[in-house]
Parts: C-alpha cells; structure tokens; sequence
C-alpha cells in the first residue's frame, strides 16, 4: 500500500480484493496503534509513524526478495526422476519425448545403480528392473530387457576381443557381476562406471555387456553373441501413490511409458542381429 498509493493498485499487486486488504490495514493499525495511514479522496498516504514502520521493516523486504530470489534458482516445480545408467542414457538420448522447454515443471534426472527411496521421497519417478515392495507405492511394469555382448562395428573380423568390465569393486548390477562370473579371466579392462564401457567399446578396446536397448541402437557398434538369458528381466516404472496424481508428475510418467512401451521390441533384443 505505501508504494501502490490506492486501493485498487495495492489489491492488484497482492492479488487480493481491496476490501480484503483494507481490513488488513485496519488490523495492522490496531495491532500497531499508531495511524499509518492517512485516507483521502486521492488514495492513501504514509502518516509520520507509518513511514517509520516503514523505515523499519525496509531490511525485512530486503531479506523476503533476497529469500525469493534462492528459493527461484534451487527451488520451484520439478520431477525427480531415478534411473540407472543405461536407462538414464536412453532417457536423455530422447529428452525431447519427456520434457518440453515450454513445460512449466523441471526434470531433475538422478543417475545412479542404487534403489532411492520413492516412500521417503527422495523421488518422484523410479525406474527400476522390478515390481515395488515398499508399501504405499503403485508400479507398472513397462518392457521386457534383454542384454547381449556387443563389439565395435570397426573392429577386424578376425580379432578375437578381450573382455571389458566394471571393476569388482563397483560391479553393483547384475550384468556387471555376470561377466566377472563368467569371463574374469579374459577382461582386459577394468571401468569404475559402467557408463565408461561404452566409451572403451568405441575405441574398440574389447567386447561388453550392454542392454539391447543401448547396443543396438548404437550404429557404432554390432552384436557379439546371442542375448544372454540369465540376464533377462523387466522394466517398471514405480510411484508414490500420494503423488503419483500430481499434474507434473503424471505428465512426466505418462511420456516415460509412452517413449519406453514404443520400443519395447528394441528393449526385448528383437530388432538386433549377431
């Protein structure tokens, strides 16, 4: 009201009605018992205490926008999503299916082999290679995955590649444990993230377990093997069943299961070749 000068200008500003904010005035003025204003044909102006109070409270305002302005760069709408990394990969890979620059929510993408906790909400969104166990969560199973053993398309013919693997001490998934159950003896490379296995396939370092997801959409490289059973699973999409309604979160889900379910053959090792 000090710097709108009226009513109506005050109400706009507030989003309020001006009867509402003049109650609010009147209300301050008792609490306060001084006469902040002074009310005239023209509209409302600061008395001598009302500038004082004014004075007074002009390091508040400063801290209320300085608090805004963090809140605006940490905070706001956003949709935590939790993958692991191949799928993470593909999700980035199709960006554009899932989040819009015109959207009014963010996508928060967290990249990681571990089961975050949808129920404490650490998440909004998971990803994960099974059904929920936890209580008050809703799942829907998506897609069949399928992994296989992929080298690079520009490696001669007729070398035989050694193996590359994640490092025992970080080989958290299935996939990763699989090849050193099977091939230790044979890996001539060892990666900290699985994320790197793509990069040293590229350099054609050797030969790597992949979903078919990843493998076969990549014109970089071919199949090197048939897709290995053992490592067959699903793919479900989990949320929680308080927020799973929430308009940036059922927006976000519905473009998962959309871009997901419509590969589902390339996810299922179907559309690949040896």
């Amino acid at each position: 009201m000090a710097t709108a000068g009226s009513l109506s200008s005050a109400a706009a500003i507030t989003r309020t009605s001006p009867a509402t904010l003049s109650r609010q005035i009147n209300r301050l003025e008792e609490i306060t018992g001084c006469a902040l204003f002074l009310r005239t044909p023209a509209g409302y102006r600061l008395t001598e205490d009302g500038r004082e109070l004014l004075d007074r409270c002009r390091p508040l305002l400063a801290i209320r926008d300085d608090l805004k302005t963090w809140r605006n760069a940490t905070q706001g709408p956003g949709v935590r999503v939790s993958a692991g990394t191949w799928t993470a990969l593909f999700l980035s890979r199709n960006l554009g299916r899932i989040w819009r620059p015109s959207d009014p929510h963010r996508i928060v993408l967290q990249t990681t082999e571990a089961r975050l906790g949808i129920a404490h909400r650490q998440i909004d969104i998971g990803l994960r290679n099974g059904p929920p166990t936890e209580a008050n969560l809703a799942g829907r199973k998506l897609v069949d995955v399928a992994y296989a053993p992929y080298r690079s398309r520009y490696l001669a013919g007729d070398v035989v590649p050694g193996w590359i693997a994640v490092h025992p001490d970080h080989a958290v998934t299935r996939s990763a444990r699989w090849v050193l159950e099977n091939h230790a003896a044979n890996c001539v490379i060892f990666a900290s993230a699985p994320r790197t296995l793509l990069d040293l396939l590229h350099m054609q370092a050797g030969r790597a377990v992949l979903p078919c997801i990843i493998g076969d959409t990549d014109p970089g490289l071919v199949r090197d093997g048939s897709t290995i059973d053992e490592l067959a699973e699903e793919q479900w999409l989990v949320l929680h069943d308080e927020t799973r309604h929430r308009k940036e979160i059922r927006t976000v889900a519905d473009r998962i299961v959309d871009l997901v379910t419509a590969s589902s053959e390339c996810y299922a090792g179907k559309l690949g070749h040896e």
